[in-house]
Parts: structure tokens; sequence; C-alpha cells
């Protein structure tokens, strides 16, 4: 993305030829610089001001995004619902897809593993293998240009204590991330506390095998969370944490306000269970 003084060319832009383009664009700046989100030679990056304005929902954006959120996770639990044993992973994210568009969502993501590939991929692409005893999801979904993050997991079995144990490690991180999200936090210091879960609850490290999430809004990850992330929660903002283990994860899409956090990836229908005063998903039984 570039910002540009408003021009009277009427002729078409030079898209194709990467040199005359680059012309254009310094004709149309008139000696003065061109900002990027990507700057290269001697463009200058986005004041920073603007990047973080970007990312401070307005009054109408947070009414979009409850909306969106309220769709996608509708998408999710129709989706999952259809689970059974010889859908390929493919097949399911078909399905996602479909749910999706039909609410007018963008499928920007739609992740899947089955029974076979869940507790070894983090990010898992979906593939021809059929899904098995259990589906793992992941839905990012666009409209109006936000994007709404949820993970869930469908069983067509009861889960085993190991699955329920861990289940349960991850909300519980995902806890800590959440008390950690106050306004004007830095993201490093949920990344922090993100670490300290971990370990308290006996995963000691865990933090590294997959990005923990960040800032969302019109990006699935606007800003990822590091160590060192001194990016501040500048409220109203849209946050995504989603801690993970091998065949576990967590992930919803909230809105931090100075008021507190509103989770906005929502579908009654889906089951739940309390962690530390919030409904959080719970794996569903499916049959």
């Amino acid at each position: 993305m570039r910002r540009l003084p408003p021009s009277s060319r009427s002729s078409p832009f030079p898209w194709s030829d990467p040199d005359e383009r680059e012309t254009t664009l310094r004709q149309i700046a008139g000696g003065r610089a061109v900002a990027s989100d990507r700057p290269a030679e001697d463009e200058v990056g986005l004041p920073a001001e603007l990047v973080a304005a970007k990312r401070r929902l307005r009054p109408e954006e947070i009414d979009r995004y409850r909306a969106l959120g309220r769709d996608t996770a509708a998408a999710m639990t129709e989706t999952l619902r259809q689970s059974r044993p010889s859908a390929t992973e493919q097949e399911m994210a078909g399905l996602a897809a479909n749910a999706l568009w039909r609410r007018g969502i963008e499928p920007a993501l739609v992740l899947v593993a089955g029974a076979t590939r869940a507790s070894r991929y983090r990010h898992p692409r979906p593939t021809n293998a059929p899904v098995g005893d259990r589906v793992s999801m992941v839905m990012c979904g666009r409209r109006s240009g936000l994007v709404a993050n949820l993970t869930r997991h469908a069983f067509l079995r009861r889960p085993t204590a190991r699955e329920v144990a861990d289940a349960a490690a991850v909300a519980a991180v995902e806890g800590a991330a959440w008390a950690a999200s106050r306004p004007q936090a830095t993201l490093a210091e949920v990344y922090g506390a993100i670490v300290q879960a971990y370990a308290s609850n006996g995963h000691a490290g865990a933090e590294r095998d997959h990005h923990q999430g960040g800032t969302t809004g019109y990006l699935s990850r606007e800003v990822i969370a590091t160590p060192r992330s001194a990016v501040r929660l500048d409220t109203p903002v849209a946050l995504a944490w989603n801690p993970s283990l091998p065949g576990a994860k967590i992930e919803d899409t909230i809105i931090l306000t100075d008021d507190g956090i509103e989770i906005i990836t929502v579908d009654p229908a889906w089951p739940t269970i309390d962690v530390a005063g919030r409904p959080r998903p719970d794996l569903e039984v499916i049959g």
C-alpha cells in the first residue's frame, strides 16, 4: 500500500512495467516522499501513528465485527456437525467454504486435520486423508475487510483423558493471555504471560512450537506477539490468541475495550465449559 497525493492524470497507471511504474510514482509524488507498508529503495515506512490508528476499531467496525463473528461461528458449527469418518479433510474444507460463502463470508483460510494428522500439525492444510474419528478445524472468515478467527474440535467418539487434559491446558494458557491483555499493555507483556502459563501447566517451552497470536482486524494477524514486540494494545482493538499443544488448540476473536474483553466468535449452539468465569468452547462429540 502506498499513500500518494491526488493526481490529475487521466492515463492508465502503468502497472505492467516495473520501471515505468516506479517512474510514474516519482512523478506523481513530485519530489515528496512515497510511504509504503513495504518500503523499498528511497521509500519510507507508513507513519507509526497511521498504523496504530488502523488497529483502533470505530463503533461501526465493531458492529460489523460482531455480526461477522456470530456468522463465522455458526458456519463452523454447521460444518463440523456434518462430520463423518469417511469424509476427507478436503471435503470438510469444502463444506466449510460453502457454509461461509452462503453467509457472505470469504474463506480467507480453512485448515482441517483429521485423526491421523491432528497431533502432528499446528497449521494443517487439508489433504485427501479421511478424517476418521476426530476433526480439528480453523476458520478465518473475511467480510467487509474484517477477519474473524476461530478453532474448534469435533469428535466422533469420546475424547480421551489426555485430549481433555491438553484442551484444559491450552484453555488455561489462553486465559492467562486474556488476563494480560489490558489497555496499553504491550504484546511482549502478553507473550511473557503466555510463556509463564505454559510452564505452570506442565508444558514449558511449548510457545516455541507455533506462534501464539496477536492483534487481528483487517488481517488474520496484523501483528504477531513476540518477546520483544513493543506494540501497545490501544483500545478498542481486536485480538486472537491461539495457544496450542500437539492435538490441542484454542482460538477465538475478541475485542478489547477499556471495559474488558468481548468474545465475538460465539455460536450458542456449540457446547462450552467454564474457564476462569468465561464460557470457552468444549470438545464437541458428534452423534
